[in-house]
C-alpha cells in the first residue's frame, strides 16, 4: 500500500481526523521510515514548487488535510 492509500484509509476508517498533524500521522499509519512523515507531507503538500503531486494542503501551522 503506498504512502497516499494509506493516509486515505486511515481518514476513511476515523482512525485519522483532519486537519492532521506528521504526529498523528505517524500514529495512523506506522511502519514508513521516521523522516518520511515529515517530508511527504511537505513534498506533497498543495502549492509545492518541487513539482511533486500534491496529495494534501496545508491549513495550518504543521495541519493537514487530503485533498478530495
Amino acid at each position: 500500500m503506498s504512502i497516499v492509500e494509506s493516509l486515505r484509509k486511515a481518514v476513511a476508517s476515523g482512525n485519522l481526523s483532519e486537519p492532521f498533524s506528521a504526529a498523528d500521522f505517524r500514529v495512523a499509519c506506522p511502519g514508513w521510515g521516521h523522516g518520511t512523515y515529515n517530508a511527504w507531507l511537505y513534498k506533497h503538500r498543495e502549492g509545492n514548487p518541487g513539482g511533486y503531486r500534491p496529495y494534501v494542503r496545508r491549513v495550518g501551522r504543521g495541519k493537514f488535510v487530503l485533498i478530495k
